[in-house]
Order: C-alpha cells, then sequence, then structure tokens
C-alpha cells in the first residue's frame, strides 16, 4: 500500500532529488524560475505506508488549459525520479490516477531520467518531446589527456589554439555578465533561426537554481565570445 504526499521544504526536497540521483531540472530552483513563467508547481512523493519509505518524487508543473472548465495540462521535465522497484507499472499507473484526480488533468507528460521505464498500455510514446531523448555520458573522474583523447581530432585543435590565443574561462556572477551571454545567445538564434526566451526568463534561472546552474564564459580579448550554461545535480549536468 502507497500513500501520497506534498513536500513544502526547499532543503528536504532537493535532499531527496540529490540523494536518489535526481536531474537537476527536478531541483527546487527550476521549479521557482518556471513559476515565474505561468506556471504552477508540487512536489510529489510517493510513500510506502508501512514503511515510510520514499518510493519516488516528482516535481511537477501544471497550468490552465484554455476552454476546458478548470482542467489542467501535467508536465514533469525530467522526472520522476525513483528508487529501484519491481512494481514500476504499477507504481507509474497509481501515480497517473492521483494526477488526474488531483489536478483535474486532460494529460500527463513525463521524460524520466532514466535508461528505461516499464509503463503499462495506459501510456502512449510521443514521437517529439519538449527535451532532447539522448544524453551524454562523459566520465569526470578521467584525467585532462583522456578526455581530450576522447574528443574528435579537430576538436582538440580547436581547444589548444583558444588556449594559445589567449581565450580564458570564467564564471559568470552578476546580471551584467549574464545579459552578455545572452546577446551571444541572440545573435546565435537569429543566425541559426531557432526563437528563444525573454531575458527575464534566463535571469531568473539563473538567480533561482544559484550554485546549481553555473555560467561560463570564454574570454577574448577582454570580451565574452562564447558560454556554457549548466544545470547540474549530483548525477548528472
Amino acid at each position: 500500500m502507497y500513500e501520497f504526499g506534498r513536500v513544502t521544504n526547499k532543503e528536504e526536497w532537493d535532499d531527496l532529488v540529490l540523494e536518489n540521483n535526481g536531474h537537476p531540472l527536478q531541483l527546487w530552483g527550476w521549479g521557482e524560475a518556471k513559476a515565474k513563467s505561468n506556471w504552477n508547481v508540487d512536489r510529489i512523493v510517493l510513500k510506502g505506508i508501512r514503511e515510510k519509505q520514499i518510493i519516488f518524487g516528482a516535481q511537477i508543473l501544471y497550468r490552465k488549459v484554455p476552454f476546458f472548465n478548470n482542467k489542467h495540462l501535467v508536465y514533469i521535465p525530467r522526472g520522476p525520479f525513483m528508487s529501484e522497484t519491481e512494481d514500476q507499472m504499477e507504481l507509474m499507473d497509481a501515480f497517473a490516477d492521483y494526477i488526474y484526480r488531483e489536478y483535474k488533468a486532460i494529460a500527463i507528460q513525463i521524460e524520466p531520467d532514466l535508461d528505461r521505464v516499464d509503463l503499462s498500455y495506459n501510456w502512449s510514446k510521443i514521437q517529439s518531446g519538449s527535451l532532447m531523448n539522448q544524453t551524454l555520458i562523459l566520465d569526470l573522474g578521467m584525467s585532462e589527456k583522456g578526455l581530450l583523447s576522447e574528443m574528435a581530432k579537430k576538436t582538440r585543435q580547436y581547444i589548444r589554439k583558444a588556449e594559445k590565443n589567449g581565450v580564458s574561462i570564467v564564471r559568470a556572477k552578476t546580471s551584467k555578465d549574464i545579459n552578455a551571454c545572452l546577446d551571444i545567445y541572440k545573435d546565435t538564434a537569429k543566425r541559426a533561426g531557432f526563437k528563444i526566451h525573454e531575458d527575464k526568463y534566463y535571469h531568473d534561472i539563473f538567480k533561482y537554481l544559484g550554485e546549481a546552474s553555473p555560467v561560463y564564459m570564454a574570454i577574448y580579448e577582454g570580451k565574452p565570445v562564447a558560454f556554457l550554461w549548466l544545470a547540474i545535480s549530483n548525477y548528472t549536468a
């Protein structure tokens, strides 16, 4: 037997995510950032009634669907996160029933950060999700030489050329730094023809995810020319 509950404490929730190798998009700060862009946020856990052990958790985003009389669309980015269990199929169906009941959901979309998810026929696979469906696994325990050896020859040449030409890497610290990165992003988006969010969206992520979302800038002749924006947890960046 199981029971569902809500977690309303940031430290408690983030500890659960990190202890269960959860994805950074399940961290409290990501939910806070999304709450600033018309999403509602809840953090749900499923516990075994007898042993009170938390079996899985999910930070859910939900919002009203226009013209559907208080119905909601529910989305779980890179979740739920869960412990090893043989009852995954049963638990996910119970979770879906809970979501439909509690949130008057017309649809629930999940994108678990797992190699495999066992789901019943009640679920259907979408062809294209909101997030990329592949992840690069990179062992950061390797030496610098080992990491470089895993790269294409041309990539190694570019890295060494950048170092030789005086490109340095620094961490973004201020809103001014983020604005400089966004200027690069806007130019890239215009050139490549893809859409991006308004500036506030990225500043919210930088603010609410904090240490879980470091931004690094490549500096050349005193100006940023490229940037890398991370979201990190214990297991994944």
